[in-house]
């Protein structure tokens, strides 16, 4: 991490701060092509550390840039923030998806710029009774997600589509494909969005009635057709009704402060060892995928790879040269200025 990047986001955190009345606390998950990371339980800690530094106030920004991750986890982020302010504000300057949106419903208001974008939060399982890829395809021999939303739509379209009135016979030729266990644990997974979506609704400083609630997480959680769906500002604004606009000089902090991440995450080039290692045969590589940062402390998750190149016996006595990377390090540490 470099001081003086750090003391230019500083910089334009506290003006944040300054313009909106509120301590800041960012948090970031890479997007990285090739090397995404995600919202999880093992980020609570840190986040605590700095919500200690804060003390008990009056109000709190939490700037979001995330494509999703562990939705506890983002339930136990807004239960831990709310221990430490009176009012819980969001700050979406780009992407706040999946788990990203329903830590959002947990916010006393969301605040958007014009690039701000939501998503469904129908969750997806991966688990060892998942399917598993096709053989020669991208994902030949993974184990594939399994969506609820995907589950319901084969069903819903063999019944309206395929004229089938009696599903029986559809359920159990899919629960021959598919293992009812990960079918079980992805409806559970959607029960548990709906509760947790209609809990952090509640938590709300004006309390919005039974069917707002009601109407807000079916259509984040069923409505949408596609996880991939972006909300943008202005549908937010129309069908959820619980976003608000980044004013003008907030907008530009806010976009400012996110290209900042952007270049010290390396979020516009793709992860691609061929191309970090170029013409050495070997190289120590270091990059961060996930940052916690407020003016008063910076935490960031960092990989570091040995990357070299290295020659693979084949038939014949002739020999294929290939590039290994290693993680030699993965975890949170704090910065601290020498």
């Amino acid at each position: 991490m470099d001081k003086e990047k750090r003391k230019k986001r500083v910089e334009l955190i506290s003006a944040i701060e300054k313009e909106r009345g509120s301590r800041v606390l960012c948090y970031l998950t890479s997007d990285r092509q090739n090397l995404e990371a995600r919202i999880a339980k093992d980020a609570l800690p840190y986040m605590y550390e700095h919500l200690k530094l804060f003390g008990t106030v009056k109000k709190i920004d939490f700037f979001l840039f995330t494509n999703g991750g562990d939705t506890l986890a983002g339930f136990g982020i807004v239960n831990k923030i709310r221990e430490f302010c009176e009012q819980f504000r969001v700050l979406v300057p780009f992407k706040a998806l999946s788990c990203g949106t329903l830590i959002c419903l947990g916010a006393d208001e969301i605040v958007m710029n014009e690039m701000g974008t939501l998503s469904p939060i129908d969750p997806s399982i991966l688990s060892e009774y998942n399917p598993v890829g096709t053989a020669g395809t991208p994902q030949g021999g993974q184990l594939l997600p399994l969506s609820v939303e995907d589950v319901a739509a084969f069903l819903n379209f063999a019944e309206k589509e395929g004229k089938i009135k009696n599903l029986e016979n559809v359920f159990l030729k899919l629960a021959s494909e598919v293992n009812p266990v990960a079918l079980g644990r992805a409806y559970r997974a959607r029960e548990q969005i709906i509760m947790l979506g209609k809990a952090l609704l509640s938590t709300r400083r004006e309390k919005l009635s039974f069917f707002q609630v009601k109407r807000i997480v079916n259509r984040l959680s069923r409505e949408l057709g596609s996880h991939d769906y972006e909300i943008s500002r202005t549908e937010a604004k129309e069908k959820l009704k619980i976003v608000t606009d980044a004013s003008g000089k907030e907008s530009d902090l806010m976009w400012e402060l996110y290209g900042t991440y952007r270049d010290i995450m390396e979020l516009d080039t793709a992860f691609n060892p061929e191309m970090i290692l170029g013409s050495n045969q070997q190289s120590l590589y270091e990059t961060n995928i996930a940052v916690i940062e407020s003016t008063a402390r910076l935490d960031h998750f960092q990989q570091i790879f040995d990357m070299r190149r290295i020659k693979i016996p084949q038939p014949q006595g002739v020999f294929a040269e290939a590039i290994q990377h290693k993680i030699l390090k993965a975890g949170w540490s704090q910065y601290k200025e020498n």
